[in-house]
């Protein structure tokens, strides 16, 4: 049976003192009546333990979305990361326009109360146009913050958009030191993004040519599940004799974290 949250009244909430961007509403108001709401069903993944941070975020969501009515609580008392999990919680029901908008504000109110995924999140709906209109400065503004406050994959999005110059002039030396922080943060895209870096050595002055530590960083970023890093590391390894048997292992995991072309040589 899903859990319906409770009735939710517009005018018994109360604006947080200090947690919503002063003149914005608070979102939990504009959720729809108890009678249409229900929490989607989130079961823990039938998979062994996983150092995948979607993994444990789903294993996340399967605990407290059984609760949401203490979610709605928090969310009222200007809890950033009440509002972040609620939303998080309803991410089925929003893929309607209205919703997704609520689940805009929802996010905000998150990062206004200093939830890096609500900045996160935000940040991501920003730099897709989803539910609101697309702004890669504000994206980024929504990334910084979210790295700020300990989100390694908001460091990976904001080095991605300062690298790429979008939302801000390209700043390919910051863009570097976010990646840095990203991958030793736990996030495998920077780990990745930084190891092409070094393969590449495009700019001397910044990052030179290094591809044994262009492989450590695919090889990190694969145990941190990047598929693509597994990828990349399989192909550096797959011409020295004494590695066939890493660079397979490489490429079987890549296969498993969706990479298709690291499938299709298996299949052979």
């Amino acid at each position: 049976m899903p859990v319906e949250i409770a009735g939710l009244d517009p005018a018994e909430l109360r604006q947080p003192a200090g947690g919503l961007t002063p003149g914005r509403r608070n979102p939990v108001a504009a959720l729809p009546d108890a009678a249409s709401v229900a929490v989607v069903s989130l079961p823990v993944p039938d998979l062994p333990a996983s150092r995948c941070a979607s993994v444990q975020q789903q294993e996340r969501l399967a605990r407290i979305c059984a609760t949401p009515n203490s979610l709605v609580a928090a969310c009222r008392a200007g809890e950033g990361a009440g509002c972040a999990d609620l939303a998080d919680c309803h991410t089925e029901q929003w893929r309607r326009p209205e919703s997704l908008r609520r689940a805009v504000a929802l996010y905000r109110a998150g990062c206004d109360g200093q939830s890096a995924r609500g900045c996160l999140q935000t940040g991501r709906l920003l730099a897709r146009g989803q539910g609101v209109r697309k702004d890669l400065r504000a994206a980024l503004r929504h990334f910084d913050r979210a790295c700020q406050l300990g989100a390694a994959e908001g460091c990976a999005a904001a080095g991605t958009l300062r690298y790429l110059g979008k939302g801000a002039p390209a700043d390919r030396d910051r863009a570097a030191h976010l990646f840095d922080r990203a991958c030793k943060g736990g996030a495998g895209l920077g780990c990745l993004r930084l190891g092409v870096l070094y393969a590449r050595g495009e700019d001397k002055a910044l990052i030179g040519r290094d591809v044994s530590r262009a492989l450590r960083l695919y090889e990190r970023g694969c145990t941190l599940c990047d598929g693509q890093a597994c990828l990349l590391a399989a192909q550096r390894l797959a011409d020295e004799p004494t590695a066939v048997e890493r660079s397979t292992a490489w490429r079987a995991e890549a296969c498993r974290l969706g990479v298709a072309a690291a499938c299709a040589p298996m299949a052979r």
